[in-house]
């Protein structure tokens, strides 16, 4: 991202303004309303029968004008006591969902019912208002959980990162939203997320789960003998549905290391100007790292030129943080470089070198100003030559 020769900035920024000046206007809106809980989930049973109790809150300082809107493929089945209102300054209103369901749904699977709180400023007649109004929504969901004829299974892996030595639990829940009882059996394939080479198959219990029950396998992976790094745990379920069930997670195993794993800037660089890089950094340590920091070096035919600091910061346990360094051309010559970036915490360094290329900036915009001067001279020429030949 440069910031010299940033020639047009203005009009740029009369163009966001107005952008700018709705969002934060809908963001100021938008946060005077809240409402909880953020959501139900009930497996469907035929005729169910029940309801929950939620309110809503006008976090503002004036009158807030609100209307419940139901929105879903089942929201037929979905009533509330609650309508329209009016909050007073930080009230808090309490109301119901009732949920009554048909006897029979159709379609398998989860369906969605949406209640919305909205902003509903026609309900401040005689306010005085006018102008264009920013329109505030929240919302909580429902779902319903119809099962699949015969056997199906949906699950997710657990997996905690660990510190280099110790061993790594796993943990498969399975859900089923069948009508069967099925009996799951799983194989669990480690591989390094950057190489992709399979390190250990581990084969958890098999479980039996109940049509509309859930039910968890576990296996035990021994770090010993393997490096810091990302991981990635492939999960094969077989159960006897139409295909087996597939689930991954990624999982780091660590040691007192930061990594760089990324790098991203604007390319190309440009003479005479301030150019940002932003650095990745990951934690493979399960403690917090205090006062780190990273020195970029600029260097030329192995030479360093310059070298600046960032500012010390601490990263947490697992994490990965961003960091900004600035490099400044103005002074350099055309050409190839080198950049060193070393990342010191507690007693160790970590170090990554990228090649860059530093060009003359070249202005598009007086490139176009040129090429729009050539073309009216163009223009110019031939009406005078028609204007001569009459």
């Amino acid at each position: 991202m440069a910031f010299t020769r940033s020639f047009g900035n203005e009009w740029l920024l009369l163009v966001a303004a107005p952008v700018i000046f709705l969002l934060i206007l809908n963001s100021q809106t938008a946060s005077a309303i809240g409402i909880s809980p953020p959501g139900a989930s009930y497996r469907f049973e035929p005729g169910l029968d029940t309801s929950f109790t939620g309110y809503v809150r006008n976090t503002g300082d004036g009158p807030l004008p609100i209307k419940l809107a139901i929105e879903g493929d089942l929201k037929d089945y979905v009533t509330s006591n609650l309508n329209e209102t009016v909050l007073n300054p930080r009230e808090v209103r309490y109301f119901t969902i009732f949920i009554k369901l048909p006897q029979e749904i159709e379609k398998p699977g989860k369906h969605i019912v949406s209640v919305r709180a909205e902003e509903h400023p026609e309900k401040l007649s005689g306010s005085g208002t006018s102008g264009v109004s920013a329109v505030a929504s929240v919302g909580l969901k429902i779902t319903i959980l119809v099962p699949y004829p015969g056997k199906y299974l949906e699950g997710r892996i657990s997996v905690e990162n660990t510190k280099l030595g110790d061993p790594v639990p796993l943990t498969i829940s399975l859900s089923s939203f069948g009508t069967e009882n099925v009996t799951a059996t799983g194989i669990i394939k480690i591989s390094e997320e950057a190489t992709k080479q399979n390190l250990a198959t581990l084969y958890p219990n098999s479980v039996l789960v109940e049509s509309k029950g859930e039910s968890s396998m576990s296996a035990t992976w021994d770090t010993n003998g393997v490096k810091p790094g990302k991981y990635i745990a492939n999960a094969t379920i077989t159960y006897g549905g139409k295909r087996p069930l597939i689930l991954a997670k990624q999982f780091k195993v660590g040691d007192v290391m930061l990594k760089i794993e990324n790098i991203t800037y604007d390319s190309p660089l440009h003479l005479d100007e301030i150019s940002r890089f932003v650095l990745t950094i990951d934690s493979y340590w399960n403690e917090k790292i205090n006062n780190t920091y990273i020195v970029m070096n600029l260097l030329k035919d192995g030479e360093e030129i310059s070298s600046m600091k960032s500012e010390t910061f601490d990263i947490d346990a697992w994490t990965s943080k961003d960091v900004m360094l600035y490099l400044d051309t103005h002074g350099l010559e055309e050409g190839k470089y080198q950049l060193k970036f070393e990342v010191y915490y507690l007693d160790k360094v970590t170090e990554k070198k990228i090649d860059i290329e530093i060009k003359p900036y070249f202005d598009m915009l007086l490139l176009l100003l040129i090429i729009a001067v050539a073309v009216l001279a163009v223009i110019m020429a031939v009406i005078y030559k028609k204007k001569k030949k009459k």
